[in-house]
Formats: C-alpha cells, structure tokens, sequence
C-alpha cells in the first residue's frame, strides 16, 4: 500500500508523529484540480467582459428594451394606426388588405384563436409598425399591434405600452 513501509505500517517523524507519503498520482490530480478551479475561475472572469454581457440574465433586459421597444418602454415614437380586412389568418399573424396593400398583424397564435379572428372581419389595429424580409423574398410590412378592433370590439389599451397579448 502506498504510504506504508514494506510491513505494512505506516511510517513516524522525528516527533514518533504518524506520516502519509502522497504517492505521485495523489499530487498529479491535485494539481490538475487546481489547474481546472483557475481555468474554470478564468473562463467565469473572462466572460464578465463587456463581449459577452448580453448572455447574462441581469444585463437582458437593459439589452432588448435598448434594441426592442415593444420590451414596455415608450421610446419608438409614434403608434402607427391601420384599419382593413382579414384576408388570412396564419399561424403568428394576420395578413389585413390596408390600401390595396398586404400588411401583417404579429401576435402568438394563442391570442388569435382567443379572439376569434377570421377571413373577412374589419380590423383596426394600433401599434408599431415593423419591416420584415423573409428569405428569398421581398421586404414584409407588419405591425404589432397595442390595440386591436375586430368588428367593433376592442382588445388591449395602446396607452399601456406593450402588445395587446401581454396586456391580460
């Protein structure tokens, strides 16, 4: 055994005090478990650098209200208002004829099946107006929309800032 004598016992120190040898392979994984902590401690440190910040749940939020103000903070301008009719209702949005021209109403699928939207129906939305480019084709306008009517009826409050589905 490791730390013993060739009977078996385990050796004394000057003192009668009883001594373990670490053997080589004892050393080398403590030096490698040291190596891991400091390589772990460098990785943690280095990634708190101002390249990486935005992977951090605590600076999220400062990130996407700075980039997406649809995130609560009034900060896009002016709300944009359309009114047409549902021509399609796909899976994340409405596509409204506004105009002669197709715009699109962005909200989870959820919500639409809870108002109970569908072909044909009046809307007037209230919201910001966005651009989007699907691969291969061409530039998409769309609104997220803060106040929905369909029919009459009226979903969400623009004034509160954020899209009608996370009004409640």
């Amino acid at each position: 055994m490791q730390g013993r004598d060739n009977e078996g016992r385990i050796p004394e120190d000057e003192g009668g005090h009883r001594v373990m040898k670490l053997g080589l392979d004892r050393r080398v994984l403590g030096v490698l478990l040291i190596i891991i902590g400091f390589l772990g401690l460098f990785i943690s440190l280095a990634s708190l650098t101002f390249w990486s910040f935005r992977t951090w749940p605590f600076a999220i939020g400062r990130t996407w209200r700075r980039t997406m103000p649809v995130m609560g903070v009034m900060g896009y301008g002016e709300l944009e208002e359309i009114s047409g009719t549902v021509e399609e209702v796909k899976w994340i949005e409405v596509e409204l004829e506004v105009d002669g021209e197709e715009v699109e109403l962005y909200a989870p699928s959820w919500f639409w099946e809870e108002i109970g939207i569908k072909e044909g129906d009046s809307v007037r939305a209230k919201g910001i107006m966005i651009s989007m480019k699907h691969h291969m084709e061409r530039s998409q306008k769309g609104l997220i929309p803060f106040e929905l009517t369909v029919n009459g009826k009226t979903y969400g409050n623009a004034s509160n800032g954020i899209p009608i589905w996370m009004q409640g």
